[in-house]
């Protein structure tokens, strides 16, 4: 579990922590239903997509996402990611990806928000300080009203110093990816499969500019670039503080749903850095 600092530690930084074995059953787990075909379907090839490490990380999100919001009736999913993976053989799904609109304001308007509600629900629970860190950041880099060149000075954070950070550590986001499908049986967890997507992309979008901001505060204090107890710190804090909080899923659910953000372009909107 994320909450343990130990495990939260050898799941992110150990190359094989996510190394598995398939172990087919002879009968059914007594104390579940099975679930259904087109589920099961989509959690398996939502593996095969994340498990695909040559391509980028928000690419293999937002095919994520193609498969949760299209209708397999007219071609089904397999058929469309050998479609996609084609375009990727040729060069074309990074064009394709990088096309996306960015929505500025909606990212301006994300990070403040949901960061406002995950600390809102954070009351009385263990590994706060983080968070209360991330926030307190937030508040400087994006107070006020709607400031391009702020949200511009994070975007730089993450090209000059975090990317690049995570490139030479492939499995903290790969490990990351893998176990949150697994551990919350995505997109089987209650609720429909796009809440599933939304609160998958909102965590992503969260801890990768949480990343940039504790990137920020150590640029600015002359300090040395991000190391893994800082990924660490923040996947264990971030987590202990989200998980099994069922009023911040809700609250989140609807703080999108009201903005009227809750749309499939809104949500790639999320993942472009």
């Amino acid at each position: 579990m994320l909450s343990c600092p130990q495990v939260c530690r050898q799941l992110l930084l150990d190359p094989l922590a996510m190394q598995t074995e398939v172990t087919e059953l002879t009968q059914p787990l007594p104390f579940a239903p099975p679930p259904s075909n087109a589920m099961a379907t989509l959690h398996s090839l939502s593996i095969h997509v994340l498990a695909a490490t040559d391509i980028p990380v928000a690419i293999r999100l937002w095919l994520v996402g193609m498969l949760i919001h299209r209708d397999p009736a007219q071609l089904s999913h397999e058929a469309f990611l050998d479609q996609v993976a084609v375009l990727a053989e040729r060069g074309e799904l990074n064009t394709m990806f990088e096309q996306l609109p960015a929505l500025p304001r909606l990212q301006w308007w994300g990070l403040r928000t949901m960061t406002h509600q995950l600390l809102a629900y954070s009351q009385g629970r263990r590994g706060r300080q983080t968070m209360q860190v991330c926030l307190d950041k937030i508040n400087g880099v994006l107070e006020g009203t709607y400031d391009e060149d702020k949200l511009a000075r994070l975007q730089q954070v993450w090209h000059d110093r975090v990317a690049p950070f995570l490139a030479s550590h492939p499995q903290i986001l790969d490990n990351y990816l893998l176990y949150y499908v697994y551990h919350h049986n995505f997109p089987l967890q209650p609720g429909d499969k796009c809440q599933a997507y939304q609160l998958l992309v909102v965590d992503y979008f969260l801890l990768r500019n949480y990343l940039c901001l504790l990137a920020m505060d150590k640029e600015l204090d002359e300090l040395d670039e991000l190391d893994e107890q800082d990924v660490v710190n923040l996947f264990y804090s971030y987590h202990t503080i989200r998980q099994h909080n069922a009023s911040f899923i809700k609250t989140i659910e609807q703080e999108l749903n009201d903005s009227g953000f809750a749309s499939d372009i809104s949500l790639y909107a999320l993942l472009k850095p």
